[in-house]
């Protein structure tokens, strides 16, 4: 029997799942916020492709100091992080021969509460002062007023000191920022942001327009609105507006992920993966889009090319299951059943919340080398951790005709019925009613 990935349904992040939630309206990552700022020199004016990092200290999935993101700013200053996991985060930039001299915060979660907020925060000339800044959910209201937003001041290392000792004396001038998110008036763009996230996309897609027709040359207002037009399942005009976004900012984060999920739901599977490709060097270091390239890859057979990216994403954060059990089944999928099963094994170890899940590919892993009564072993425990996955039901039916137990292997196939009622379950009942005949 050939171990096909695509059957287990429940170990990776696919793309199609991803289609899924984005035509749905469902998040795509779960708990993630949009985090924009800017960097500027001490007159206000913006410094461009400054590399700002993204370094973990307290967010689930990640180990403290994995770095989870890295862009660069724009021609303005600006800089948009469009899907950053929740929790608490240390955003820094990094310029060769520059420090940073102050940085002003604000980080407002999606009921308006204020969960950080600091203005010209004066930074050690070592840097070690650099805060860890809680980045809450923005989303999941109707009314949704959360943003996180964060402004840097850089100088010449060389300069350092005198404009500290001018800082001290309260004659530098202080960074503008936005004020409270309840007492301002919002332009169209965050308007667009506001509404997209509480889950009204035809109102963010009307905002966004009204930005796009303000300032045509604004890519993220064209970006906003292709996000605004997929989640309204308009396939045709999510794409005119993003493919427009990306002409005027090629390094736009965000913009080649929602392309190349357009492109995975239209089969078009080439046009996919250069878009995941453009978007892998624009967010390097992001971890869910480096699972769903390599995911991908291995749908169109391209293992070596899977592997590579999934070893990418563990060196970034080895405690990722996702793509640890991706890692195993590319791993099968290539005849190395060896190298799969010390991983599933592995992965036991560390997630015992997970057994269902291990269990099932450890039990797949050994049919695929012929062990029959090891796999049978297997699809029990993972049955035994969730008495509800069909697939085991299933897998562990066949394999037990295998081994004469044929009764046995008529209970499993009747409870897959009682959870399955699909095509797949329909040729499931012809092939029961042969075998009870038989």
């Amino acid at each position: 029997m050939v171990f096909r990935p695509e059957k287990n349904r429940r170990w990776a992040i696919t793309l199609w799942l991803v289609s899924v939630l984005l035509l749905s309206g469902g998040p795509v990552f779960g708990f993630t916020a949009r985090v924009t700022g800017t960097v500027t020199d001490v007159d206000g004016n913006p410094l461009s492709k400054v590399p700002v990092i993204f370094e973990a200290d307290a967010v689930d999935g990640r180990g403290k100091g994995v770095i989870g993101g890295r862009l660069k700013t724009k021609k303005t200053g600006k800089f948009t992080y469009p899907f950053l996991d929740t929790g608490s985060w240390k955003i820094y930039p990094q310029l060769e021969g520059y420090l940073v001299l102050t940085m002003s915060y604000i980080s407002i979660d999606s009921n308006g509460d204020t969960r950080a907020d600091e203005t010209d925060l004066k930074i050690s000339k070592d840097q070690a002062n650099l805060p860890a800044i809680p980045v809450p959910p923005q989303g999941g209201g109707a009314v949704t007023r959360g943003r996180c937003e964060i402004h840097f001041v850089m100088v010449p290392e060389a300069d350092y000191r005198t404009q500290m000792a001018r800082l001290q004396g309260a004659s530098i001038p202080a960074v503008k920022r936005a004020g409270p998110v309840t007492s301002r008036k919002r332009d169209p763009l965050e308007r667009g942001d506001e509404l997209f996230a509480g889950g009204d996309f035809a109102g963010a897609a009307e905002a966004y327009q009204e930005a796009v027709d303000a300032d045509p040359a604004n890519a993220d207002a064209h970006y906003g609105l292709g996000k605004a037009m997929l989640r309204k399942d308009d396939l045709g005009g999510a794409q005119t507006a993003l493919m427009k976004a990306g002409r005027l900012d090629p390094e736009l984060p965000g913009v080649n992920f929602y392309l190349g999920t357009i492109y995975r739901s239209l089969a078009q599977d080439v046009a996919a993966i250069a878009a995941f490709e453009k978007e892998r060097a624009n967010s390097p270091d992001q971890e869910e889009v480096l699972v769903n390239l390599a995911t991908l890859y291995q749908e169109v057979q391209q293992l070596d090319k899977a592997m590579e990216v999934l070893q990418e994403v563990v060196a970034l954060n080895p405690d990722n299951t996702d793509a640890s059990l991706a890692m195993a089944n590319v791993h099968n999928a290539q005849g190395e059943t060896a190298k799969a099963e010390a991983i599933y094994r592995f992965i036991l170890e560390k997630n015992p919340g997970q057994q269902d899940v291990i269990w099932y590919n450890i039990g797949v892993n050994a049919l695929n080398n012929n062990k029959n009564a090891e796999a049978a072993q297997a699809f029990e425990k993972s049955i035994e951790a969730n008495k509800k996955n069909s697939d085991a039901y299933l897998r562990l039916g066949y394999v037990l005709l295998g081994l004469d137990r044929r009764e046995e292997a008529i209970r499993h196939f009747e409870t897959y019925l009682k959870l399955e009622n699909g095509a797949e379950a329909q040729q499931v009942v012809v092939f029961l009613e042969q075998l009870r005949k038989g």
